[in-house]
């Protein structure tokens, strides 16, 4: 889906000297992940501490506690006897030297009392305007009159000032031209505003081509917005370089766009070379422009070979495309897989979207509404799909609209799943390769059922199903290889690849480990599938695998080494069934050697602080798709069934109790809390409609357990709900719904709350609280949240794909749980309490507090969280506490120890 926040030209722009201007916002929200795009230029705090521009205004320096004149506001009044800041007397200036440059226009002795009259009350932009029609040559009293007259009600921003400064020293400019393009700035908007700036700036352009192509904004939209103004700034621009570019952008898709501004950002890119690489990018398709764009903002890339890959690979078919891959050197292999890799959101997206009928934004569009909109919503839809596959299915499906709406719907929902098969097959096989190397972010249908297979006849069909010869091939490098094998392993897929020959085992290993032990953050991936790993393979390479970590261990001084003794360490104390009796006397020695590291902080837990307030609490978020809608009935369902008891929420409150409309939406909703398993359709319709809070309570053990659920509004609702969870002391926040909420139920409105000081990161390590990350790919934003949080957190996060079979249950049993046992439960007993939910092998795609990965986690954010509070202790402590932890030194070195 994608959602549009866009600042007005008029907010954005702010009247601040030197052009302290913001990008307008705007982020694509897709389905198994988050692009975000944002262009913030400078902070506007940064504003009052940057030098003015060179004119009459030099020098002028507002001091605290004054208010700026040029945003309409006049200074704030001095108290008899009080001197004046160095803002006053700057201001002052402009006045005086504004009344000088109007004084050279010969005004009358009335017009010029007049004109000092009015010149006091304007603000500095508007008094820095006037001073500009001042000296245009052909300028009469009445023009400065008229300008007199105009000003003091007109919102002229510091960019237009600038543009307007740049249109007036071109020849042939009087004042009605002036006027005209300050009639045309005020009509643009945020981004066509800035592309009027770069415009202004653009050299050897006549004032009639400027006010032409201020016109011809209006048939862009903000993708090709973006790509013009890139453009524009390329050096060396001539009236005919610039009509050429806009003409070749106005014909480029949205992709296509967002690629020929990265081309046209590219260092010494020239108007000529630009035009070349845009001349052929509306011939790219949707992937092809994407990962194009994702090579121009490579390190490193030049006008002449971002010309070369386009004209040499991506504007090849796909079967060419195949073929050159595998002949390119590994440099070139590295780069093209890189891009790739940065570019993989769109082709995600594209996949995750066909795995059911949805519409342009890749939201769901549920049976209701395919049971009664329009016949031709249907078709429309039918046409997004693949030209290859409307081709196959139009006789069905015009034939179903025929028959009537059911057939119609059939036929759409099976085209779709044919489209998004396409979609796999059209990916070459190393886009492929890489889609699956980003498993967490592809819905487990996605990679299970629609990838795997794709690549699997592709690695037959090249490699003879060899996998080792493949991966030679594909990645030479090995940049990627041990994303891929873990990612088939979250996903139960490695043996559908894996080799069965130990010396092979040993080779992909090789390459394994050369991709994992890259840094702390690719062994933590590669630790949440190690027990997969060493169930795959043979018992040798059980042995040849820990014989290549305990060697980096010895080569590498530091927390990645702490973590590789943490994983040997906890597989031969938690599953020595999984290791060899020669490797727990290796690793033994290991531990001899450089101590036992204490785990048993990273897995105790906060449950006696929890119950301080006789109270436990939760704040589940869901969305009003046919996804979130789903979790929401499964997620009550669970509670009713285990005796949860709705009511309006005492909890958190969004809408005003006084309010008229927040009395009735109230009561009606009480009305139907009464009978909660027949009202349920009702109770969530009623949530969706309104910002409603609903309490499901119940008492274990003398304490009140509180599951509070809410649909997803707005923004401001989200931000006041995430406002009232830290400040009011609750204990768990829980994230429903696809991947692609996370930002905006959690991430967004916390970073905000914090940017604007409504919570403290005093309020945020007040105590342990839980996250419980229910939607797909919870692990990526692991790191993030536990720096957030000052590592005052344990998370429940989903490695592969989230389930409402796990998320249900295990937030309402963990709370029961913590009512009736001991306060010194530890995440370890938690978890074996658990296991009966996470039956089956579904407990891989959950990264469960006091885990492994969660155990590593917690020693790499503090690490990161000591060295932004200053580096505490040195790298010499760190190394020697393993990042926070405790070494205690072994002497035990029975073989027969398990």
């Amino acid at each position: 889906m994608q959602n549009f926040t866009k600042l007005s030209y008029a907010q954005s722009s702010s009247i601040l000297p030197q052009g302290v201007f913001f990008r307008s916002l705007y982020f694509v929200s897709d389905v198994g992940s988050c692009l975000v795009r944002t262009g913030v230029f400078v902070f506007l705090a940064l504003a009052l501490l940057l030098p003015w521009p060179t004119d009459a205004s030099a020098g002028l320096d507002f001091e605290e506690g004054t208010v700026r004149k040029d945003i309409g506001v006049s200074a704030a009044p001095k108290a008899q006897g009080v001197s004046k800041t160095k803002g006053d007397l700057a201001l002052e200036e402009a006045i005086v030297q504004t009344e000088a440059a109007v004084a050279k226009v010969k005004l009358d002795e009335k017009q010029l009392a007049r004109a000092k009259e009015v010149i006091k009350g304007l603000n500095y932009t508007n008094m820095r305007i006037l001073r500009v029609f001042c000296g245009l040559s052909s300028i009469t009293p009445e023009g400065i009159m008229d300008a007199l007259r105009r000003l003091p009600q007109s919102q002229i921003s510091y960019d237009q000032l600038i543009i307007l400064e740049h249109f007036v020293a071109l020849p042939g400019v009087d004042a009605d031209t002036a006027w005209l393009l300050l009639k045309k700035l005020g009509g643009l908007n945020y981004v066509s505003g800035r592309v009027a700036l770069a415009i202004s700036q653009a050299k050897n352009l006549q004032p009639r081509v400027m006010l032409a192509l201020l016109d011809r904004l209006a048939s862009l939209r903000e993708p090709g917005l973006w790509a013009f103004k890139a453009y524009l700034e390329v050096p060396g621009q001539t009236a005919d370089t610039v009509d050429k570019g806009l003409l070749l952008i106005d014909q480029m898709t949205e992709k296509q766009c967002w690629a020929a501004e990265m081309s046209n950002k590219i260092a010494g890119m020239t108007p000529e070379l630009a035009l070349l690489n845009m001349s052929h990018l509306p011939r790219l398709s949707n992937t092809n422009a994407s990962n194009a764009r994702s090579m121009f903002q490579l390190p490193g890339m030049s006008p002449a070979a971002s010309l070369a890959w386009i004209t040499n690979y991506f504007l090849l078919a796909q079967e060419n495309q195949e073929a050159l891959f595998f002949s390119m050197n590994a440099e070139q292999q590295s780069q093209l897989l890189l891009a790739f890799a940065d570019g993989s959101e769109y082709l995600i997206w594209k996949i995750n979207n066909l795995h059911d009928i949805t519409d342009i934004n890749g939201q769901e569009v549920g049976i209701r509404v395919l049971s009664s909109c329009p016949l031709s919503t249907l078709r429309e839809i039918f046409q997004r799909l693949d030209g290859n596959v409307q081709a196959r299915f139009n006789g069905e499906f015009s034939a179903g609209l025929d028959a009537g709406r059911g057939p119609a719907i059939a036929a759409l929902r099976r085209a779709t799943s044919a489209a998004r098969l396409q979609a796999a097959k059209d990916c070459t096989t190393a886009n492929a390769y890489i889609l699956l190397s980003r498993g967490s972010d592809l819905y487990d249908s996605s990679f299970r059922e629609i990838l795997v297979p794709v690549l699997k006849d592709r690695i037959n069909s090249r490699s003879g199903g060899n996998l080792l010869a493949f991966l030679k091939t594909i990645d030479q490098k090995g940049v990627h290889v041990s994303d891929f094998i873990i990612s088939l392993a979250q996903k139960g897929k490695l043996v559908v690849f894996f080799p069965a020959s130990v010396a092979e085992q040993e080779q992909v290993l090789d390459l394994v480990a050369r991709s994992a032990f890259r840094d702390e953050k690719s062994l933590i991936l590669f630790s949440a599938t190690f027990m997969t790993l060493l169930e795959t393979i043979q018992p040798q390479t059980r042995t040849y695998l820990i014989a290549k970590m305990l060697t980096a261990i010895r080569e590498k001084d530091s927390v990645f080494s702490t973590q590789l003794r943490v994983i040997l360490q906890y597989y031969i104390q938690e599953y020595p069934q999984l290791v060899g009796e020669v490797d727990k006397i290796r690793i033994r020695l290991m531990m001899s050697q450089y101590g036992t590291l204490a785990l048993d902080q990273y897995v105790k837990t906060s449950f006696a602080e929890w119950k301080m307030d006789s109270k436990l609490s939760s704040l589940s978020i869901f969305q009003s798709d046919d996804d979130g809608s789903q979790s929401y009935r499964s997620n009550c369902q669970t509670l009713m069934a285990h005796g949860y008891r709705p009511r309006l929420s005492t909890s958190f409150s969004l809408m005003a109790a006084d309010s008229a409309q927040g009395r009735a939406a109230g009561a009606q909703l009480k009305g139907l809390l009464g009978a909660p398993s027949q009202n349920l359709g009702g109770i969530q319709e009623m949530q969706a409609r309104y910002p409603l809070v609903v309490d499901w309570v119940k008492s274990v053990n003398g304490l009140e357990i509180s599951h509070s659920v809410v649909v997803y509004h707005d923004v401001s609702h989200q931000q006041e709900l995430l406002r009232q969870f830290l400040k009011g002391g609750h204990e768990m926040f829980v994230q429903r719904g696809h991947s692609y909420w996370r930002k905006e139920q959690l991430l967004d409105p916390l970073q905000e709350l914090l940017k604007t000081g409504a919570v403290t990161e005093a309020d945020l390590m007040s105590k342990q609280r839980f996250l419980s990350l229910g939607s797909c790919g919870g692990i990526r934003v692991y790191s993030e949240l536990a720096m957030i949080f000052h590592n005052k957190v344990d998370i429940l996060a989903t490695v592969g794909t989230g389930k409402a079979i796990i998320n249900d249950p295990y937030n309402q049993f963990l709370f029961e749980l913590v009512a009736s046992r001991s306060d010194t439960l530890s995440w370890k007993a938690v978890s074996d309490q658990a296991a009966v939910i996470f039956k089956h092998g579904m407990g891989e795609d959950y990264l469960q507090p006091g885990s492994l990965p969660a155990i590593l986690h917690k020693i790499m954010d503090q690490k990161q969280i000591d060295k932004q509070a200053g580096g505490q202790g040195g790298k010499q402590a760190e190394i020697q506490s393993g990042g926070g932890l405790e070494v205690r030194p072994s002497v035990d070195l029975d073989p027969n120890r398990n």
